[in-house]
C-alpha cells in the first residue's frame, strides 16, 4: 500500500473515533454527562460563570469524571474551543492525563490542533507527554503521533522541548513504527529533521533500504519539501549513510515500473 494512503486510512480513522466526543441527544450537556452536577457545571462553564462553577466544585463535584464514551470535562472544554472553561478546569485539578475509551484524550488533541494554546496549557501542568492510548482495535496513539500525522511543526517542537521520546513506537494496523518512519513514509521531511536533530535512533545508516530509500522513493510535493529532503539526506550522508546506494535501487524499481515498449 502506498505510503500516503497509510497514512490517509489512519487520520479517517481517527476521525471517526473523535466522532463520539460530541453529544448525541438533544441536550448539549446532560448527552454527555450523566452525572447531573457535572453536567450543571459545564454548562456553568459554557456560558462563562465561573462563580456558579465555583460553587460546584466546593459541593463535591469531581471536575475529572467521566462522561460519554470517557470524554471529560476537560476535552469537552477543548471541543468546545472554551478556552476560558479549559483553564478554570486545568486550574481546579482537571488532569490532563486522563483520556476517552474512544478518541484522541486531551494530549493528543492538543497536539494535532492548529491553535498551540491548548498544548501549552496543558504542558505546563506536566503531564505525561509520553501518554499512550491503546483503543480497542489495537491502534495506538500518543502526542508524538498526533503532532506527527498531522504534520504540526510548532505543537511537535512543543513537545520535544518537554523532553517526549523521539525513538517512541507506535502500534497500528500497518505494524510496529518508530516515529521516523511515520514522518518519513507520510512524507513529512521537516518533521523527520526534527526527531533526527533532537537525536532520534535510526539503525543500519548503511542499509540502502533503510529510511534513505523511503524518503528518496517518496514523490515530493509542492513547497519547501524538497529543501527539508535535502537537508534530511545531507543528514544522512554526514552520518555514514549510503544515500548514492538507496538512490540506485530506487532508479532500478523505477525502470521496473516503466512499461515496455
Amino acid at each position: 500500500m502506498p505510503f500516503h494512503l497509510s497514512y490517509a486510512i489512519v487520520i479517517a480513522c481517527s476521525i471517526l473515533l473523535i466522532s463520539c466526543d460530541r453529544p448525541r441527544t438533544q441536550s448539549k450537556y446532560t448527552g454527555m454527562f450523566s452525572n447531573k452536577n457535572v453536567a450543571a457545571l459545564a454548562a456553568a462553564l459554557d456560558r462563562g460563570d465561573f462563580a456558579t462553577a465555583d460553587g460546584f466544585l466546593r459541593a463535591g463535584t469531581n471536575v475529572n469524571s467521566p462522561g460519554q464514551c470517557g470524554v471529560t470535562l476537560l476535552k469537552w472544554a477543548m471541543n468546545e474551543e472554551n478556552k476560558g472553561a479549559f483553564k478554570w478546569l486545568l486550574d481546579n485539578g482537571a488532569d490532563p492525563n486522563l483520556a476517552p475509551s474512544e478518541g484522541y484524550g486531551a494530549l493528543s488533541s492538543a497536539s494535532s490542533s492548529n491553535d498551540q494554546y491548548w498544548l501549552e496549557m496543558l504542558l505546563a501542568r506536566k503531564p505525561n507527554v509520553d501518554l499512550k492510548q491503546t483503543f480497542d482495535d489495537g491502534n495506538d496513539v500518543t502526542p508524538m503521533f498526533a503532532a506527527i500525522v498531522s504534520e504540526k511543526e510548532k505543537n511537535l517542537s512543543l513537545l520535544i522541548s518537554a523532553g517526549a521520546d523521539v525513538n517512541g513506537r507506535i502500534n497500528t494496523w500497518f505494524g510496529n513504527k518508530s516515529l521516523l518512519d511515520w514522518a518519513a513514509e507520510n512524507g513529512w521531511f521537516r518533521g523527520l529533521y526534527m526527531l533526527l536533530e533532537a537525536g532520534a535512533e535510526w539503525h543500519h545508516p548503511t542499509e540502502s533500504r533503510g529510511l534513505p530509500f523511503v524518503v528518496l522513493r517518496w514523490k515530493l510535493r509542492e513547497g519547501s519539501n524538497a529543501e527539508w529532503r535535502d537537508r534530511v539526506l545531507t543528514f544522512f550522508r554526514e552520518h555514514g549513510a549510503d544515500v548514492d546506494a538507496a538512490q540506485k535501487i530506487v532508479n532500478e524499481e523505477k525502470d521496473q515500473d516503466r512499461p515496455s515498449r
